[in-house]
């Protein structure tokens, strides 16, 4: 069973899914440059090398676009489950740590509270979370 941290959680980790997936594009794209412009007797042999790492290149993208559509869902679904929390303080915690991911320390320095007294209101925001049905 899925917990209100690891619910809210996803946002945070398919973004840096995201962020591999464009770093693995740029180096492919370095290597395409890179051995497209490098010069060899001509020969079938490299323009495969470049083909097929356009080719590489187009399916990471799409890989990329179908998850960013998937995180710009994901921010709408959990920033709806955070708007349902009633109280405000706990509602700008869960906000600036699963949304903004900002850091504890951060937070505190935000809302002018102790790093102790940000775990305290975090801990209280998490029990309510209200996990969609469709989720679990």
């Amino acid at each position: 069973m899925m917990t209100a941290k690891d619910y809210l959680l996803q946002y945070k980790y398919l973004d840096a899914e995201i962020s591999l997936k464009q770093e693995e594009k740029k180096r492919l794209e370095e290597i395409a440059e890179s051995t497209s412009s490098t010069s060899y007797p001509s020969g079938s042999g490299i323009s495969d090398k470049v083909g097929k790492a356009a080719g590489n290149i187009v399916d990471i993208q799409k890989e990329i676009d179908i998850m960013i559509e998937r995180l710009r869902a994901l921010k709408i679904e959990v920033g709806a489950v955070i708007a349902a929390v009633e109280n405000p303080k706990y509602r700008l915690v869960l906000t600036m740590k699963y949304i903004n991911d900002y850091t504890f320390d951060k937070i505190s320095e935000k809302m002018g509270y102790s790093c102790k007294q940000i775990g305290r209101l975090h801990k209280r925001a998490l029990l309510q979370i209200k996990i969609p049905k469709n989720v679990l």
